[in-house]
Protein backbone atom coordinates (compact mmCIF):
# COMPACT_ATOMS: atom_id res chain seq x y z
CA UNK A 1 0.00 0.00 0.00
CA UNK A 2 1.58 3.26 -1.38
CA UNK A 3 1.15 6.66 0.14
CA UNK A 4 1.40 9.81 -1.88
CA UNK A 5 1.06 13.35 -0.53
CA UNK A 6 -0.95 15.40 -2.88
CA UNK A 7 -1.92 19.08 -2.75
CA UNK A 8 -5.21 19.65 -4.61
CA UNK A 9 -5.02 23.27 -4.48
CA UNK A 10 -1.94 22.71 -7.28
CA UNK A 11 -1.92 19.29 -8.85
CA UNK A 12 0.87 17.31 -9.40
CA UNK A 13 1.00 15.96 -13.25
CA UNK A 14 2.99 13.21 -12.28
CA UNK A 15 1.00 11.98 -9.64
CA UNK A 16 -2.09 11.81 -11.69
CA UNK A 17 -0.27 10.00 -14.59
CA UNK A 18 0.90 7.98 -11.48
CA UNK A 19 -2.76 7.41 -10.00
CA UNK A 20 -4.30 6.71 -13.59
CA UNK A 21 -1.69 4.00 -14.44
CA UNK A 22 -2.56 2.41 -10.98
CA UNK A 23 -6.03 2.59 -12.22
CA UNK A 24 -5.08 1.07 -15.68
CA UNK A 25 -3.27 -1.37 -14.25
CA UNK A 26 -6.75 -2.63 -12.02
CA UNK A 27 -5.16 -1.53 -8.53
CA UNK A 28 -7.90 0.53 -6.11
CA UNK A 29 -6.88 4.19 -5.18
CA UNK A 30 -8.16 5.84 -1.91
CA UNK A 31 -8.73 9.71 -3.72
CA UNK A 32 -10.10 12.76 -2.32
CA UNK A 33 -12.91 13.70 -3.50
CA UNK A 34 -15.58 16.92 -3.65
CA UNK A 35 -17.38 15.12 -0.36
CA UNK A 36 -15.13 12.54 1.15
CA UNK A 37 -12.28 10.00 0.66
CA UNK A 38 -13.36 7.64 -1.95
CA UNK A 39 -12.14 3.75 -2.84
CA UNK A 40 -12.04 4.28 -6.69
CA UNK A 41 -10.79 1.47 -9.34
CA UNK A 42 -11.89 0.95 -13.24
CA UNK A 43 -15.34 -0.14 -13.22
CA UNK A 44 -15.09 -2.08 -16.43
CA UNK A 45 -12.35 -4.85 -14.77
CA UNK A 46 -14.51 -7.25 -12.71
CA UNK A 47 -10.98 -7.82 -11.10
CA UNK A 48 -10.53 -4.10 -9.38
CA UNK A 49 -14.07 -4.01 -8.81
CA UNK A 50 -14.49 -7.45 -6.83
CA UNK A 51 -11.00 -6.10 -4.83
CA UNK A 52 -13.15 -3.17 -3.75
CA UNK A 53 -15.81 -5.19 -2.24
CA UNK A 54 -13.12 -6.91 -0.39
CA UNK A 55 -11.30 -3.75 0.77
CA UNK A 56 -14.51 -2.87 2.19
CA UNK A 57 -16.25 -5.93 3.09
CA UNK A 58 -19.05 -4.73 1.29
CA UNK A 59 -22.10 -7.23 0.96
CA UNK A 60 -21.68 -7.53 -3.14
CA UNK A 61 -25.56 -7.53 -3.05
CA UNK A 62 -24.86 -3.83 -2.21
CA UNK A 63 -23.70 -2.03 -5.47
CA UNK A 64 -21.08 0.09 -6.21
CA UNK A 65 -21.97 3.62 -8.16
CA UNK A 66 -19.35 4.95 -10.82
CA UNK A 67 -17.86 8.06 -11.42
CA UNK A 68 -18.57 9.78 -14.82
CA UNK A 69 -16.86 12.63 -16.55
CA UNK A 70 -20.13 13.66 -18.79
CA UNK A 71 -23.08 13.30 -19.90
CA UNK A 72 -22.17 11.32 -22.94
CA UNK A 73 -19.74 8.75 -21.02
CA UNK A 74 -22.93 8.19 -18.41
CA UNK A 75 -25.67 7.70 -21.49
CA UNK A 76 -22.46 4.17 -22.27
CA UNK A 77 -24.00 3.10 -19.03
CA UNK A 78 -27.40 4.29 -17.81
CA UNK A 79 -30.75 5.44 -20.07
CA UNK A 80 -30.87 9.01 -19.41
CA UNK A 81 -34.18 10.62 -20.29
CA UNK A 82 -33.46 14.54 -21.95
CA UNK A 83 -35.67 16.11 -19.16
CA UNK A 84 -33.15 13.96 -16.32
CA UNK A 85 -30.02 15.59 -17.82
CA UNK A 86 -29.95 18.68 -15.81
CA UNK A 87 -30.01 16.95 -12.41
CA UNK A 88 -26.42 15.80 -13.26
CA UNK A 89 -24.77 19.41 -12.84
CA UNK A 90 -25.57 19.65 -9.15
CA UNK A 91 -23.07 16.48 -8.01
CA UNK A 92 -25.23 14.63 -6.86
CA UNK A 93 -25.54 10.66 -7.46
CA UNK A 94 -28.68 9.83 -9.56
CA UNK A 95 -29.85 6.06 -9.68
CA UNK A 96 -30.69 4.95 -13.34
CA UNK A 97 -31.40 2.13 -15.55
CA UNK A 98 -28.62 0.08 -16.33
CA UNK A 99 -27.64 0.31 -20.21
CA UNK A 100 -24.17 -0.89 -20.82
CA UNK A 101 -22.50 -3.70 -19.09
CA UNK A 102 -20.39 -3.62 -15.80
CA UNK A 103 -19.32 -6.63 -13.47
CA UNK A 104 -21.26 -6.88 -10.50
CA UNK A 105 -24.50 -4.40 -11.70
CA UNK A 106 -27.34 -5.57 -12.67
CA UNK A 107 -30.86 -3.49 -12.81
CA UNK A 108 -29.87 0.11 -12.00
CA UNK A 109 -26.36 1.93 -11.73
CA UNK A 110 -25.46 5.20 -9.01
CA UNK A 111 -23.83 7.42 -11.62
CA UNK A 112 -21.86 10.47 -10.70
CA UNK A 113 -20.34 13.64 -12.64
CA UNK A 114 -18.22 14.67 -9.48
CA UNK A 115 -17.15 18.02 -9.01
CA UNK A 116 -13.39 17.05 -8.15
CA UNK A 117 -10.78 18.60 -10.40
CA UNK A 118 -8.73 15.43 -9.57
CA UNK A 119 -11.34 12.54 -9.78
CA UNK A 120 -12.61 14.74 -13.42
CA UNK A 121 -8.61 14.47 -14.56
CA UNK A 122 -8.55 11.02 -13.96
CA UNK A 123 -11.86 10.24 -15.79
CA UNK A 124 -10.33 12.31 -18.48
CA UNK A 125 -6.95 10.07 -18.67
CA UNK A 126 -8.66 6.44 -17.96
CA UNK A 127 -10.87 7.01 -20.79
CA UNK A 128 -13.25 4.50 -18.58
CA UNK A 129 -16.08 4.94 -15.85
CA UNK A 130 -14.79 4.74 -12.11
CA UNK A 131 -16.42 2.39 -9.78
CA UNK A 132 -16.57 4.33 -6.42
CA UNK A 133 -17.52 4.22 -2.77
CA UNK A 134 -16.29 5.92 0.46
CA UNK A 135 -13.02 4.81 2.04
CA UNK A 136 -14.41 3.44 4.88
CA UNK A 137 -15.31 -0.60 5.69
CA UNK A 138 -19.16 -0.87 4.98
CA UNK A 139 -21.75 0.17 7.75
CA UNK A 140 -18.90 2.80 9.16
CA UNK A 141 -19.78 6.40 8.82
CA UNK A 142 -17.55 8.20 5.41
CA UNK A 143 -14.65 9.58 6.72
CA UNK A 144 -12.65 12.97 5.67
CA UNK A 145 -9.46 12.15 8.14
CA UNK A 146 -6.86 10.30 6.10
CA UNK A 147 -5.17 9.39 9.52
CA UNK A 148 -7.91 7.18 10.23
CA UNK A 149 -8.33 5.72 6.59
CA UNK A 150 -4.42 4.94 6.37
CA UNK A 151 -4.88 3.11 9.84
CA UNK A 152 -8.34 0.99 8.98
CA UNK A 153 -6.84 -0.73 5.61
CA UNK A 154 -3.19 -1.11 6.97
CA UNK A 155 -5.20 -3.38 9.46
CA UNK A 156 -6.93 -5.21 6.67
CA UNK A 157 -5.58 -8.12 4.11
CA UNK A 158 -7.34 -7.09 1.37
CA UNK A 159 -6.11 -2.77 0.73
CA UNK A 160 -6.19 -0.28 -2.10
CA UNK A 161 -2.87 -0.37 -4.06
CA UNK A 162 -2.51 3.48 -3.41
CA UNK A 163 -3.59 6.25 -1.13
CA UNK A 164 -3.62 10.10 -2.44
CA UNK A 165 -2.99 11.58 1.56
CA UNK A 166 -4.25 15.15 0.72
CA UNK A 167 -4.58 16.04 4.76
CA UNK A 168 -8.19 15.59 6.42
CA UNK A 169 -10.92 17.35 4.10
CA UNK A 170 -13.70 19.29 5.36
CA UNK A 171 -16.29 18.13 6.95
CA UNK A 172 -18.88 17.34 4.38
CA UNK A 173 -21.41 14.11 3.80
CA UNK A 174 -20.76 11.77 1.02
CA UNK A 175 -23.05 13.09 -2.03
CA UNK A 176 -27.08 12.68 -2.06
CA UNK A 177 -28.40 9.15 -3.87
CA UNK A 178 -31.44 10.00 -5.56
CA UNK A 179 -33.15 7.09 -7.54
CA UNK A 180 -34.82 8.74 -10.89
CA UNK A 181 -36.12 4.69 -12.41
CA UNK A 182 -39.68 6.04 -10.79
CA UNK A 183 -42.21 8.66 -12.25
CA UNK A 184 -40.79 11.24 -9.73
CA UNK A 185 -37.19 11.62 -8.28
CA UNK A 186 -37.09 9.49 -4.75
CA UNK A 187 -33.99 10.62 -2.29
CA UNK A 188 -32.24 7.39 -1.29
CA UNK A 189 -29.57 9.25 0.66
CA UNK A 190 -29.54 12.81 1.99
Amino acid sequence: MEIIKINLEKLDKKIVQKTAQAIQKGKIVVVPTDTVYGLVGDATNKKAVSKIFRIKQRPINKPLGIFVGDILMARQYVTIKKAQEKYFKTGQTFVLPLKGILPLQRGTLGVRIPRSGLILRLLEIVGLPLAQTSANLSGQPAMNKIEEIIKIFRAQIAQPGLILDAGSLSQKKPSKVIDLTGLRPKVLRE
